[in-house]
């Protein structure tokens, strides 16, 4: 659909992404994208995760079998529990650096959840008032029973006739 002709003049040229034929520029393709991956791994985990995972330390896989028993016998801790990090982490070392932080996180969600008492108890306040005075609040019908507001009514418009102009045929059948 190359260089299409429209009106006046305008060429409409589109081309059509399709994935590449050659098989080796398939591949460099993948690759790519796998390096790509590879790399933002890396940046994400911590060095020693990356260095057991690529391999690089023979020792990793030793230590993780020994610190992932957790002192029993026969059981190993998945991964997503022994490369767990944050304060509630198993692994010791997974809760290293976040003692201090674990401190303000408490005093966050205390603040968090001190903010959501106080608008629940707004909430009720508001529903209780509901409850006794129907949908308007006291004030608001007080309001509206001292404010004498007069209501001038219109008079009603006579009904019309027709329509200003008459309609004629001029073919004298019907």
């Amino acid at each position: 659909m190359a260089h299409q002709a429209l009106d006046h003049s305008e060429i409409l040229n589109v081309r059509w992404a399709t994935a590449d034929p050659n098989p080796m520029a398939q591949a460099r393709e993948a690759r790519r994208i796998e390096e790509q991956a590879a790399e933002a791994i890396r940046r994400a985990l911590p060095e020693e995760f990356v260095a057991e995972i690529e391999g690089r330390d023979p020792e990793a896989r030793k230590r993780r079998r020994i610190e992932s028993s957790y002192g029993l016998d026969g059981y190993e801790a998945p991964d997503e529990v022994h490369f767990a990090r944050g304060a509630n982490a198993v692994n010791p070392r997974g809760r290293e650096g976040f003692d201090e932080q674990g401190e303000l996180e408490r005093a966050q969600q205390l603040m968090l959840e001190s903010g959501e008492a106080e608008a629940q108890a707004v909430a009720d306040e508001t529903q209780r008032q509901l409850e006794e005075n129907g949908i308007f609040s006291s004030r608001t019908l007080a309001a509206l029973n001292s404010a004498q507001v007069v209501v001038a009514s219109k008079d009603k418009k006579k009904a019309s006739t027709g329509p200003l102009v008459a309609y004629d045929s001029d073919d004298d059948s019907e």
